[in-house]
Formats: C-alpha cells, sequence, structure tokens
C-alpha cells in the first residue's frame, strides 16, 4: 500500500510531539523501549482482559463540512472585537487596545441577512453613531488537526457600512473605502462570497468594518442625525469548509482473535492512520486516547489518558512503521471484574472521535498470549 504524507505543516497543540521522517523501510531501525516492558510473575488468579473484536474497528468518516457563523460570544472562545477607534488601524496594532466579547446588535430593517448567522458588534446599540468608527473583529475557525482533502472553503459577509475581510492574515477583499474618504455606494446591501484556502487546525477570519458618519452628500445632501437607529454599525458572515477525517486500523495484538492479558501486565493499544482512499498517513498527527469505565449502558468515567510524547505514559509514535502505540498498564488501576471499558482515540484539536475499541474484564488466570 502506497504511504502518502498528510498535512505536514499543521500547528501542533502538544510541543512534545515529533516529526515524522520519509526512511528506507528495508533497513529500520530497531526499537528499544519494547524491551522496557517486563514479564511479570503471578501466583494467583488475576482478571484476564478479554477483548471483544477480532476485526479492526474503525470510525467510518464520510466528508463532513464545517460551519462558522457571526454570532454572540461572551467568553470569546471563537469570536472577538476590538474597538471602537475613531481612525482606521491595520490588524494587530496597539490601538486597538483589548478585546471584547462580540454581541448581537441592533438591526435595520433593510439589512439583508445570512442563513444562521447574527449581525455582531460591539455593542447593542452603537456607542458613538455621530462619527466614523472602526471595528476589528477576529473569529478562529478550528479544522481538526488529522483534517485532510479540505476544499470549497467559502466566506459570505456584508456588514454596514465598509470592510476589509483577511483570512489567515492574507487580505482577500475590501468592500467599500475602509481607509480613504468614502462615497457611501450603500455597500451594505452587497453580500459577497469569496473562496478561502483552509488548512487543519486554527484559520482565522478577521474583518476591519467602518461605519460611515451620518452624513450623505451623495445620497440625502444633508446631516441626517447620529442614533443607533439612523447609523447603526454590524457585520454577518458564514463561513463553510468540507474535509475528511482519517480512519483508525488497529494492530495486533488486538486484531488476534480472543487475544487475553492478565491483570498486571500490559495492554497495547496499537493502531494506525489510513485516509478513506486507504492511504496510510505516515506524518505524525496530534491527537491523544483516552480510557473510560466500567460503563453501564454509557462510556463510564475516565480511567487513564495517553497524551502524545515520549515514554511509556505517552502515545508514542513510530517513525518507522508509522503506527501509534498507548501501553495501558493494568496493575496501576482498580479494574472491575466483568465491567466493559472503552478506548477511545480523538483529535487533538477539536476532540473529534476518530476510532474507539471495547473490551470487557472477566475472572481467569494464564500467560500473556493469543488464545485459538
Amino acid at each position: 500500500m502506497d504511504k502518502l504524507p498528510i498535512n505536514s505543516n499543521k500547528e501542533f497543540l502538544f510541543p512534545t510531539i515529533a516529526t515524522a521522517i520519509y526512511i528506507d523501510e528495508a533497513n529500520p531501525m530497531p526499537r528499544n523501549w519494547e524491551k522496557e516492558e517486563k514479564m511479570k510473575k503471578l501466583f494467583s488468579i488475576f482478571l484476564v482482559l478479554v477483548l471483544f473484536f477480532a476485526l479492526p474497528v474503525a470510525v467510518s468518516a464520510t466528508q463532513k463540512t464545517l460551519i462558522v457563523v457571526s454570532k454572540p460570544d461572551a467568553a470569546m472562545q471563537f469570536q472577538s472585537v476590538y474597538g471602537p477607534l475613531y481612525g482606521y488601524a491595520v490588524l494587530g496594532d496597539l490601538a486597538w487596545s483589548n478585546a471584547k466579547p462580540t454581541v448581537a446588535t441592533w438591526t435595520h430593517g433593510s439589512w439583508p441577512e445570512i442563513t444562521g448567522a447574527t449581525w455582531i458588534s460591539t455593542a447593542d446599540k452603537v456607542e458613538d453613531g455621530e462619527t466614523d468608527t472602526w471595528r476589528w473583529f477576529n473569529i478562529k475557525m478550528i479544522l481538526p488537526c488529522t483534517a485532510y482533502n479540505i476544499t470549497n472553503g467559502m466566506v459570505t459577509v456584508t456588514s454596514d457600512n465598509a470592510e476589509e475581510f483577511y483570512f489567515n492574515d492574507a487580505l482577500i477583499w475590501t468592500d467599500g473605502e475602509v481607509q480613504v474618504d468614502y462615497y457611501d455606494n450603500a455597500e451594505w446591501r452587497t453580500v459577497l462570497t469569496h473562496s478561502v484556502t483552509a488548512q487543519a487546525g486554527v484559520n482565522t477570519l478577521d474583518f476591519v468594518v467602518r461605519n460611515y458618519a451620518p452624513y450623505y452628500p451623495d445620497r440625502y445632501g444633508s446631516y441626517s442625525g447620529g442614533t443607533y437607529d439612523k447609523n447603526p454599525a454590524g457585520l454577518i458572515f458564514k463561513a463553510t469548509v468540507d474535509y475528511e477525517l482519517p480512519e483508525i486500523v488497529w494492530q495486533p495484538p488486538l486484531t488476534n482473535d480472543s487475544f487475553e492479558l492478565k491483570d498486571g501486565t500490559t495492554m497495547p493499544f496499537k493502531f494506525k492512520l489510513y485516509t478513506q482512499a486507504g492511504d496510510l498517513i505516515i506524518d505524525q498527527m496530534n491527537i491523544y486516547m483516552k480510557i473510560f469505565g466500567p460503563s453501564d449502558g454509557g462510556i463510564g468515567s475516565e480511567v487513564a489518558a495517553f497524551w502524545p510524547g515520549e515514554g511509556g505514559d505517552f502515545l508514542r509514535f513510530d517513525l518507522y512503521e508509522f503506527y501509534y502505540i498507548g501501553n495501558f498498564h493494568t496493575k496501576d488501576y482498580g479494574l472491575t471484574e466483568g465491567a466493559t471499558y472503552t478506548a477511545v482515540v480523538y483529535d487533538g484539536c477539536t476532540d473529534d472521535v476518530l476510532g474507539t475499541y471495547t473490551f470487557v474484564v472477566s475472572a481467569g488466570k494464564g500467560n500473556r498470549g493469543n488464545k485459538n
């Protein structure tokens, strides 16, 4: 099967993750860490972990779509706004001062709508309707770290009155006069759509929006007053992007029929990532694994967590055979006889579930190995 590098330029959340490299498969380097695990001699009856699934278990992931719309964000988790300013400033300028939560703003009856989106601003009623004001809206659009085949990125937006739109710090368009003297063409009526190229992980959408002062010599010829209902300010947008997630394919010994492991030894959760087309992903991904149980109709409580890193307590990545492995040291946990436990693999950016493996604990004794 051909190997394919996927998402090699992503931003990792965990600094301990290494970067995958290409090697000659005919001469792989030996792995010493496997020798660190020592077999323990047990002299009593132990709990035996009996794995339910004899075949690889994967989450089938068809094409997915991420949708981000303008909305109030009191916690500023994904959307925030700066301003208002009384003059133009570039992105990140200190003049913008501190970020504020986006709030639903008063809307003019003639403003267009975008399905699912809300007109937002710095306040529900514009703070100053007498003069030109500028606001900077900063939006985070987060795709899974493991996302690939990322296509059809589209952003639809309008504002009152004019805006600059940046995607991942690159200027995409300007509608109306944001930096120079304006000529009011009622740009707020114009809903624009533009394609963008998104990437796995965090993408940023930035809008610098200018609210024109309430004097319109081109349209009215006289001063029209500056209140919130005569000179409101706001932004509305919708962003969409399509992508796919990889499949988890569990590796031996998990895929061997009736694999058993005595409590007190180690259960190796080993798996690889494949694209939906069946290509092995050889770049290391930002993922993690947790084990839950015992369950009684649900998933149960968290028992153990394996974060990306090096060493026996982490989720490690083999740079030569391109598999992940987390060693579950059963002696470290009080497992319940007859209970069901589940290992879950997550995306490190969005916590999307990539795959699961379920097993039960039952009484028994014997050596580590496979039973036919």
